[in-house]
């Protein structure tokens, strides 16, 4: 009995598979492409952009990076000194022990809107996935056996908006 059971449940598997629906669709078209006169964009989508690559001299300033051992984020303040408003932002960030020997070393891409003049909190995905490192200067974890770290952050590039 109970083989029969299983035998109508494999034949019933591959009759569904059989019957599948075909996802193939026959006769399309490319759609077509307007072309728009620079003259008749909004005034909001005809924003530009400007990359600052070696931002070292600029008014730009990285405080207040946290890691505690159980997040699996990463946080730091961006104060934005500049005239302009930011709109992304790459970090370098390298990972050191305690002992002065480099752990890791990432570059961040971190897409927010920083206003001219205003600080904001950055969050982006740990490097940690195990969970078995902390910021030095975080809150000690109750824990044995975890690796305390330092961290450099370098911005090396800036995504800004020019005024119109």
């Amino acid at each position: 009995m109970s083989r029969l059971i299983i035998l109508l449940f494999i034949l019933s598997a591959g009759v569904s598979v059989m019957s599948a629906d075909n996802t193939l669709r026959r006769r399309l078209k490319a759609a077509t492409t307007e072309t728009v006169a620079r003259d008749s964009l909004t005034e909001t989508s005809a924003m530009e952009f400007d990359t600052i690559c070696q931002p070292d001299s600029l008014p730009l300033r990285l405080a207040g990076y946290d890691k505690p051992l159980t997040s699996s984020t990463e946080t730091i303040f961006l104060t934005n000194g500049l005239d302009l408003e930011i709109s992304e932002i790459e970090i370098e960030l390298t990972y050191i022990d305690m002992s002065d020997r480099q752990l890791h070393k990432s570059v961040r891409r971190i897409r927010q809107s920083i206003p001219a003049g205003e600080t904001r909190q950055l969050r982006f995905k740990s490097w940690d996935s195990q969970k078995s490192f902390y910021y030095h200067l975080s809150r000690r974890p109750r824990t044995s056996g975890v690796t305390p770290y330092k961290v450099k952050a370098v911005i090396t590039s800036v995504i800004t908006l020019k005024n119109p």
